[in-house]
């Protein structure tokens, strides 16, 4: 799924380069275009030019795609662009998502009302409308948190029967 997500990001970006690099010169205000000489170009090199701009930000955006693909290919787990993916994937099909598995940065000890929960891996999720639980002070328990209907997202606490609704506040 992530193929497909860089995949569709590739082609918005260079439908969006093309489209935007297309009425570059027409877009420029008369005084930029003459102070930049163009106005003595001819019609034809005025539209090489156009050709050259739009190729430019093509080889651009195909790059910048390139390069965050890798990032994530290399990313090996649950980081900020595997958040993402499971963002995208929820919006659009909130069964295919996948479920993200790690642990508490720190100790547990329950929720109550807005409790904040930094992961190891460097996320940050905060609980979404009221509720407590007060549980026994845990170092570093497994967590797991998954997609549910209408964009919610659930944080299940390992060895707790009770589930919490959570929302992101930092993807890294």
């Amino acid at each position: 799924m992530k193929s497909v997500f860089i995949a569709v990001l590739g082609f918005c970006v260079a439908v969006g380069a093309a489209s935007a690099a297309e009425g570059f010169l027409k877009r420029l205000p008369a005084e930029q275009f003459a102070a930049a000489g163009l106005n003595k170009l001819t019609p034809e090199e005025l539209a090489r030019l156009e050709k050259l701009i739009a190729e430019r930000e093509q080889a651009v955006a195909t790059t910048a795609v390139g390069a965050a693909a890798a990032k994530g290919e290399k990313a090996g787990g649950p980081g900020w662009l595997r958040a993402l993916v499971t963002l995208q994937e929820t919006a659009e099909k909130p069964e295919a998502a996948e479920a993200i598995v790690t642990r508490l940065a720190g100790d547990y000890d329950g929720w109550t009302g807005k409790t904040v929960f930094k992961l190891e891996n460097g996320q940050v999720w905060q609980q979404v409308g009221g509720g407590e639980r007060f549980d026994d002070k845990r170092s570093a328990p497994t967590v797991k948190i998954y997609p549910g209907m209408m964009g919610a997202y659930w944080l299940e606490v390992e060895g707790v029967r009770e589930r919490v609704k959570v929302r992101p506040v930092k993807l890294k």
